[in-house]
């Protein structure tokens, strides 16, 4: 039977977050990207690029 496996993701200010999790809950992979983020006034954005 194959392994199955969650993909879980935290996408927020400042980094992308994923990992893959098995049935038993050990953590398979992981990886993590930095987000740049665009400071304008009293708003931040992040660049559509990056994405």
């Amino acid at each position: 039977m194959a392994e199955e496996y969650v993909a879980a993701f935290d996408a927020g200010t400042t980094a992308l977050k994923g990992a893959l999790v098995d049935r038993r809950g050990r953590i398979v992979a992981s990886a993590s990207s930095e987000l740049n983020l665009i400071i304008n006034g009293d708003y931040r954005e992040q660049s559509p690029d990056q994405w």
